[in-house]
Parts: C-alpha cells; sequence; structure tokens
C-alpha cells in the first residue's frame, strides 16, 4: 500500500472535476489518494439533479455562478474559495468510508474542533452542518468526496439554491445560518491549517508518510474536462 497526496491551486470547477476523474482513472492497485481542491463560485449538482428546480437560474447567470455536473450522486452545493474540497480514492479493496471520516474527525481534532458525523453524508459541529458527502463506485475504484466549509460566504447560498421549503423559517438566509456553519465560527483556522492537519490525519491513519503524486496526463485531463464543460 502507498499514500499518495495531491492539491491544486487550480480553482476552475471543470479542470478540478477533470482532475479527479483523472485520478479515479489512473489509480495503482495499491494506492490510497487524498485530493484536495477549491473552487471558485460554482453550482456543483448530483448526477441526476434537475438543475433548473435545484438554482436560481437569473442569479446564477448575473453573478457568473459556474454549474457542473458530478459524478456522484446526493444534492447540489454551492462552492467557493472559502469552502475546501476533498477527495478520497482508491481501489474497492483499500476504500473504507469509516476510515476515511476517521481521517476527517481526527484532522478536526488536531484543531481543537470536536465534530460528529450525522448520518451517512454530513458532518457536523455544534449540531450544524459543515461537511456533505457524496460516493462513486464504479470498476473496481471507489471515491468519496465533499466538502469543508471554512469561511464560505453563507448569504450566497439561498440567492442561487432553491431552499427547502419544509427548512425555511423566515427568510431564506437565516435559514441556511440555522443550519450550516463555518469552522473559523467555532476556530480560527485557515485553509492551510486545514490541509496540513488532513494529510497529517491521513498519514497517521494507515501509519504511513504520504508522497505528493503527480498529475495524470494532460491529455486525460483535457478530455474529463471538455465533458464537465
Amino acid at each position: 500500500m502507498k499514500l499518495s497526496y495531491i492539491e491544486t491551486d487550480c480553482t476552475n470547477p471543470y479542470a478540478n472535476l477533470a482532475m479527479e476523474s483523472a485520478l479515479f482513472e489512473t489509480i495503482e492497485e495499491d494506492e490510497l489518494i487524498l485530493f484536495l481542491w477549491q473552487n471558485e463560485p460554482s453550482l456543483i449538482f448530483g448526477k441526476n439533479q434537475n438543475l433548473w428546480q435545484e438554482c436560481n437560474l437569473t442569479n446564477v447567470q448575473k453573478d457568473h455562478v459556474h454549474l457542473v455536473r458530478r459524478p456522484t450522486g446526493g444534492g447540489a452545493v454551492y462552492h467557493d474559495l472559502g469552502n475546501m474540497n476533498f477527495t478520497f480514492l482508491a481501489k474497492d479493496y483499500y476504500f473504507s468510508i469509516e476510515r476515511n471520516n476517521t481521517i476527517l474527525l481526527n484532522a478536526l481534532k488536531k484543531l481543537d474542533i470536536d465534530a460528529e458525523i450525522s448520518g451517512r453524508n454530513d458532518l457536523l459541529v455544534q449540531n450544524k452542518k459543515f461537511s456533505g458527502h457524496a460516493y462513486l463506485h464504479k470498476s473496481s475504484t471507489s471515491l468519496h468526496h465533499g466538502t469543508l466549509l471554512i469561511h464560505s460566504d453563507l448569504t450566497k447560498m439561498p440567492l442561487y439554491l432553491n431552499v427547502d421549503q419544509r427548512k425555511m423559517k423566515t427568510k431564506a438566509v437565516s435559514s441556511v445560518k440555522s443550519r450550516v456553519i463555518n469552522l473559523q465560527e467555532i476556530k480560527p483556522i485557515t485553509l492551510s491549517d486545514m490541509k496540513q492537519s488532513l494529510r497529517k490525519s491521513f498519514e497517521e491513519e494507515y501509519g504511513l508518510t504520504s508522497f505528493v503524486k503527480e498529475e495524470p496526463p494532460h491529455t486525460l485531463i483535457t478530455e474529463f474536462q471538455k465533458k464537465y464543460e
């Protein structure tokens, strides 16, 4: 078994999801990968979602927010540069959602943040969501990715996403704030802090040193990027 670590300064959501797909297609048999990435303002949809139902297209187009459909299920999410995305990739033999979640929770503990798992897809702190997850299993390879809200602009979410009326209180913004939280509201952490803590926790979970992974072939990334665009 070997641990591979990769992060990118690219904030183009089409390119980042293309990178993720290329990593999925080229992963080695004995490899576990942790990929960290960020997107400029974007709405990322689950594979089966209807974007006309899920978002306010008028606001999306006015503010030049990217629309991207990911290969995993789950709901639509808003990304900006205050959010960090993680992806765990492995062949099925090594893949463990439980261990992935342990890595996330231990990384947060290192930053003095006590979080908990809620169901299969969410992480909570103070009973508020800061991380949502989705999964892909294909051709003996598995992927687990999700969000980590560090200092995202929570006021933007209800402008672009059609908030479930059952979760509304009085106004969309107050509803979002009642259910979602940034980690910086708990501790004054930075994105760099989170990256370092995640990598260390990744290594500790498996008792191995991680190595910086080279990017997959550019031609493959370009091929996937065209698909996402």
